[in-house]
This record gives structure tokens, C-alpha cells and sequence, in this order.
């Protein structure tokens, strides 16, 4: 029951049982890695074109690029990117319902 700095009116006790908010529950960090892991594979499994546009859409060679950027490195318009974009990830919504629907479940918070 004594605080563990004379200015302080938090006790040993109290201190102790405060719960590290920075370290995540084993458990989900297991989860995170295999639903990853398992989008990852979903992605590879795309057409070459749609596959190139969600790695470059969302990050997978660095930094996430814009409609615009991925049309100046592919060739095409940002708004045939877009359309591109959005096909693949229909597809993807598509073959996680086909192959691992608990995917759409799963609440990461």
C-alpha cells in the first residue's frame, strides 16, 4: 500500500497490475502473421497486371502510390488503374469468401 515515489499516490500494488498496453496478445500477433501471410498469397495468386497494382497501391515495394504514379509506371490512366484496382479487389474479396471466408471475420481490435 505504500506509493512508490513520496509524491506520488500510486502504490506498488496498483503499479504492478497495470496491464503493458505495448505488447500484443501473442495469440493475435500469431493471427495478424497468418492472415498476412494467407492475403499474401491470395495476392500472387492475381493476374500480373492487377497483382502489380495492389503492390503498388498498398505499399509492398516501400511507400503506397497514388492512381496517378501507378499509370505513369504501368502506361495506363489513372482512371484504368482505378477500374484495375477495384477488379482485384472484388477478386480478392471473392477468393477469401471461396477459400477462407473466416478471414472476412476476424476483428483485429
Amino acid at each position: 500500500e505504500d506509493s512508490i515515489y513520496s509524491d506520488n499516490e500510486t502504490t506498488y500494488d496498483e503499479f504492478l497490475n497495470i496491464e503493458d498496453q505495448t505488447v500484443e496478445n501473442p495469440e493475435k500477433t500469431v493471427l495478424k502473421k497468418a492472415v498476412a501471410e494467407e492475403v499474401r498469397n491470395i495476392i500472387e495468386s492475381l493476374p500480373d497486371k492487377e497483382r502489380e497494382i495492389i503492390k503498388y497501391r498498398y505499399g509492398f515495394y516501400g511507400r503506397s502510390l497514388s492512381l496517378k504514379e501507378i499509370g505513369e509506371i504501368m502506361g495506363l490512366t489513372k482512371e484504368r488503374v482505378r477500374q484495375i484496382e477495384n477488379r482485384a479487389i472484388e477478386r480478392i474479396r471473392e477468393i477469401i469468401k471461396a477459400k477462407s471466408p473466416e478471414l472476412l471475420e476476424i476483428n483485429f481490435n
